[in-house]
């Protein structure tokens, strides 16, 4: 009984095993902002702003040049918001800037599509994208930010390319991630995240 046990288990890990094509890190940049939909106009002066990304990945199946991503991020989002100023004078002055930071657990469910060639990996990446809001930070936003959904959902659209060095193999991606639905939303506002992604991994 004890060897039919083991040799099931072993069977089962095995097939398991064979369905994950690999597995990795990775880190970067990213470009974030926010659309505000105001009715009277409010918070039309937002800015790019620059956060962290860090992920873990994990590669299933390996159908010719086709396969699927499952990831995990912890990513910074968010806005800069503008106030102008003047002087005594009435001349315009260096604007105050407002740092606002929203931070996810984003995770991206992506078909990979891949085009080999003699040394890189060529890819294109595609899919749908689930964020959990994590934490914000923010001077003046903080009521509004309060109030913002626990999870947003989107889309993730990538390109990249893996090398194939080893034992381990880099990659290089740049990713367009728009979101689907309101992160908050009432009569008179709305405001949806939106971000870019430039990201470098090591494929363990």
């Amino acid at each position: 009984m004890g060897i039919s046990m083991v040799l099931i288990l072993f069977c089962f890990s095995s097939a398991y095993a064979k369905l994950i094509n690999g597995y990795g890190l990775k880190t970067g940049v990213v470009i974030a902002n926010q659309d505000f939909d105001h009715t009277y106009g409010f918070f039309d002066d937002t800015k790019n702003r620059t956060g962290f990304d860090f992920g873990v990945y994990m590669e299933w199946f390996n159908l010719l040049f086709l396969s699927m991503l499952i990831e995990a991020h912890y990513v910074q989002k968010g806005m800069i918001e503008e106030v102008p100023r003047t002087n005594e004078f009435g001349d315009p002055i260096s604007p105050i800037k407002h740092n606002n930071r929203v931070d996810y657990l984003s995770i991206p469910i992506l078909a990979k599509i891949t085009f080999e060639t003699k040394h890189v990996s060529p890819y294109l990446a595609i899919g749908p994208r689930f964020d959990f809001l994590l934490d914000y930070k923010s001077k003046i936003l903080k009521t509004l930010y309060k109030e913002l959904k626990d999870m947003d959902t989107g889309g993730t659209i990538g390109i990249g390319v893996e090398s194939k060095t080893e034992p381990l193999k880099m990659l290089l991606e740049f990713r367009y991630s728009p979101d689907f639905t309101n992160a908050y939303k009432t009569d008179l506002l709305k405001v949806k995240n939106n971000s870019f992604e430039i990201l470098f991994g090591l494929r363990l």
